[in-house]
């Protein structure tokens, strides 16, 4: 029985030295591996610098368009500041013939105002035959009077002239008789009197004669031809009134008439159709061709495109629109064709800002067009495209990621590993493509290792005292902020002076947020986001770190350009 015991004993004695010495064993490991993983994750990491193609694109989307559209544009004039209504349009993407309809708008209004119209000109007819009837007959009237009531009246006058003159004579050879009679003594004073008033009355009525007659060609005559000169002129004025007021309805009947043609509208040539629709800057669509739709006098309805004639207009962030020359040539990658690549070249750069939207902030877009280079026959217009705008292309040129830079006091330095030893080494860069920095140095060579964010290992990379009343060669709040996030300031920079990163990027994650971009000065602010290149809102270390690299070499990111460009 005592044996038993001992026995049991025994076993559990010796279980429990193996139990605590398998878990003393398993927390030796797990320490040890914890202690190589914080060995490993300390050390740093390097990047060889290379000798390889160096290749500076500008990557974009765009939309195909072509180069030569013909506009079908809406020729229906406005009125009352109402705009025409699309009642029917035909299908977009349709091919039609030179001829066919394609649009049709509604034209109830100005048939209305054709019948009104109809009526107006048919009541300035009348009045323009009226007018014209008065004026002939005021011509009538005037030639009535000098050809009739003148010279009847004038005839008149000189019959009574003629009697005038033949009474005075017989009064005065009767007075003479009289007068020997009387001196004879056959008549008396009274008989004799009598004989001499009959003279002196036919005298007044032969001078009451001509007076008539001097009265009627001095005064009545010319008095009654301004009369009738001025009926006919006066009919005259309103006769043309009259004729040109009906030629105005006329014209506005014609045009009226016209515009009612114009609301059926065919296709000028053969081609493809495509529906001018304008989207706003927020990407809302402003106006949208379909039936029912209003279109205003001038404004483009359909487009046919030469579809041999196409081109991408693509946007270039304001960040690199100064890199894009017309000339540079292009690949272009439309997302409906899979891999297919098709060549093209950059024909303008727009000198003007594109309209923005308030989501995009601050930065601006520049419009590029690119003509594409022997388009297939199945593109279209309004396809998303892929741009890659050459810029530049280096053979065999020496190259290390833009993250093995660290800006410091206007100057460039990279940290080099060999034999596990560390150096810093000042370098000169050239262009960068925010992947990669071409070296202008001789004292650094393909093949040599450079450590990767140089900066938060300040306990081995040497940088020099920048002098206090020493000029910046480059802009180096900018530069400093670019290079410290592409840096990963995580750990305590103590190689950084007067650096704004640490004031910025207040969670230390090596990129600068919207929130955190939003907190920073306006005029430093406007001035970061330039470089948001992907339009995200924020600025990567990647996008920093390429900042820093361009504003040291200049407006397209390369400075002085050591070694031959595209030779062997």
């Amino acid at each position: 029985m005592s044996n038993r015991h001992q026995t049991g004993s025994t076993f559990l004695l010796v279980t429990a030295v193996l139990t605590l010495g398998v878990l003393a064993t398993g927390v030796g490991i797990w320490a040890y591996g914890a202690v190589s993983k914080k060995s490993e994750a300390d050390k740093p990491l390097t990047a060889t610098v290379v000798s390889d193609s160096f290749l500076h694109d500008v990557l974009d989307e765009g939309e195909i368009e072509s180069s030569s559209n013909i506009e079908i544009k809406c020729a229906v004039k406005s009125r009352n500041a109402n705009n025409t209504e699309i009642h029917w349009v035909i299908e977009e993407g349709a091919f039609v013939t030179k001829g066919q309809k394609i649009v049709e708008l509604v034209a109830s209004a100005l048939e209305l105002e054709r019948d009104q119209q109809q009526i107006l000109c048919n009541t300035s007819l009348s009045l323009k035959v009226q007018s014209q009837n008065t004026y002939e007959a005021a011509m009538i009237a005037r030639t009535e009077y000098i050809e009739g009531a003148y010279k009847q009246e004038e005839q008149t006058f000189n019959g009574e002239i003629f009697v005038a003159e033949e009474n005075l004579r017989r009064a005065i050879q009767y007075a003479r008789y009289s007068e020997r009679l009387a001196a004879k003594g056959y008549l008396t004073a009274l008989q004799l009197e009598a004989d001499r008033f009959a003279v002196k009355k036919s005298e007044n009525e032969l001078e009451l004669a001509q007076r008539k007659l001097s009265v009627l060609q001095e005064y009545t005559l010319p008095k009654m031809l301004k009369t009738l000169n001025s009926e006919i002129d006066t009919a005259k004025a309103r006769w043309d009134a009259e004729e040109e007021s009906y030629k105005l309805e006329l014209k506005k009947l014609d045009e009226i008439v016209s515009q009612i043609a114009a609301c059926e509208i065919t296709a000028p040539e053969a081609g493809q159709v495509v529906y001018a629709n304008v989207y706003s800057s927020r990407g809302g669509s402003e106006v949208v061709i379909e039936p029912g739709a209003k279109v205003r006098e001038g404004q483009t309805i359909l487009r046919i495109p030469d579809r041999g004639q196409m081109q991408v207009k693509a946007s270039v962030n304001e960040s690199k629109v100064t890199e894009v020359e017309v000339g540079m040539p292009v690949t272009i990658r439309v997302d409906a064709f899979g891999d297919m690549e098709l060549q093209g070249v950059v024909t303008r750069v727009n000198q003007f800002a594109e309209p923005s939207s308030w989501s995009r902030g601050n930065v601006k877009e520049y419009a590029a067009f690119i003509k594409v280079i022997d388009p297939p026959p199945e593109m279209r217009p309004g396809l998303t495209a892929s741009v890659s705008i050459h810029v530049e292309h280096r053979l065999n040129a020496p190259q290390i990621p833009v993250q093995a830079l660290c800006e410091h006091g206007g100057r460039f330095y990279v940290l080099v590993e060999k034999d596990g030893k560390y150096d810093t080494r000042q370098i000169e860069i050239g262009s960068s493509n925010d992947r990669t920095v071409t070296i202008n140095s001789s004292n650094l060579s393909p093949g040599d290792k450079v450590v990767m964010n140089p900066r938060r290992f300040d306990d081995l990379i040497e940088l020099p005292e920048i002098e206090a009343d020493a000029p910046p060669e480059i802009d180096s709040s900018v530069v400093a902020v670019a290079t410290e996030t592409a840096e990963r300031p995580a750990a305590p920079a103590g190689g950084s002076r007067g650096n704004p990163m640490k004031a910025l990027d207040t969670d230390g994650d090596g990129a600068l947020s919207a929130d955190e971009l939003a907190a920073a000065p306006a005029a430093f602010r406007d001035r970061l986001t330039q470089n948001d290149t992907n339009g995200d809102g924020q600025i990567d270390s990647s996008e920093l770190a390429a900042m820093a690299a361009r504003f040291k070499g200049g407006p397209r990111g390369g400075g002085p350009r050591g070694g031959a460009e595209g030779g062997n």
